[in-house]
C-alpha cells in the first residue's frame, strides 16, 4: 500500500515537459501529436505513458531526456522546436531545394527562456512565415477607374492573360488589353504561395 501511495504522489521528473506538451497540443490539429509531430531522438516518458503513440521518431539523433526536440511541417516548411527546462527556441527551413542548389534555406525564429511569452512569439513567427501575399483583383472595375482605360476608349480592345514560369522556377501571371498590334495596360504579377 505504501508503494502505491508513493507512486501516485511522485512528482514528474521534468514538469516542464508536460507544459510543452500542452503548448504543442494547442497548435497541432485536434491535438494529435503522434500524427503531426516528428521527435528527434526520443519521446518524454510521461508522453508515452499517455498512450498517444505510436510516434514518429528520427532515431539518427541521440536521445537526451533533458531536451525535447521536435519537427512540425507545413506544405513548404519544416519547423524544428527545441525545449529545455530553461530554454525554448525554433528554426525554420524549406522542405525542398531551390533549383540549382543542394541545401534548404531557412532562418532562426524567436528563442529565449522557457515561458509562455517565448512560446507566443514562436507561434506568431510561424504564422507570419506561412502567410502569403495576395494579388490585386484582376478585373478592370475592381482595380479602379483611375488605373484603367476609360470606357469610351475600350472600343475594340480585348482583355488577355497568361500564366508562365521563368528559368528559375518563379511563376507569373500577366494581363493586358490588346486591339490588333496595340497593347496597353500590361501588368505582371509574381505568384507567391500555393499554386494548384
Amino acid at each position: 500500500m505504501k508503494d502505491e501511495t508513493t507512486k501516485a504522489t511522485k512528482p514528474l521528473q521534468y514538469p516542464w515537459q508536460r507544459e510543452f506538451m500542452g503548448w504543442l497540443s494547442d497548435i497541432i490539429p485536434w491535438a494529435k501529436i503522434r500524427e503531426y509531430v516528428q521527435f528527434k531522438g526520443g519521446i518524454p516518458e510521461d508522453w508515452v505513458k499517455g498512450k498517444m503513440g505510436p510516434f514518429n521518431v528520427d532515431v539518427r539523433t541521440e536521445y537526451d531526456p533533458t531536451v525535447i526536440s521536435v519537427r512540425i511541417f507545413s506544405k513548404n516548411h519544416s519547423y524544428n522546436i527545441v525545449a529545455k527546462e530553461n530554454y525554448l527556441g525554433c528554426t525554420m527551413s524549406k522542405r525542398k531545394y531551390r533549383a540549382g542548389e543542394d541545401w534548404t534555406r531557412g532562418h532562426d525564429l524567436p528563442d529565449g527562456k522557457f515561458n509562455d511569452s517565448t512560446w507566443r512569439n514562436i507561434k506568431l513567427a510561424i504564422l507570419k512565415n506561412e502567410l502569403v501575399k495576395v494579388a490585386r483583383p484582376l478585373d478592370a472595375k475592381s482595380i479602379g477607374s483611375s488605373q484603367t482605360m476609360p470606357d469610351e476608349m475600350m472600343n475594340g480592345f480585348e482583355r488577355h492573360h497568361s500564366h508562365y514560369q521563368d528559368k528559375r522556377g518563379k511563376e507569373y501571371y500577366a494581363e493586358w488589353l490588346q486591339r490588333g498590334e496595340e497593347i496597353t495596360e500590361h501588368k505582371v504579377y509574381e505568384l507567391v504561395g500555393e499554386s494548384s
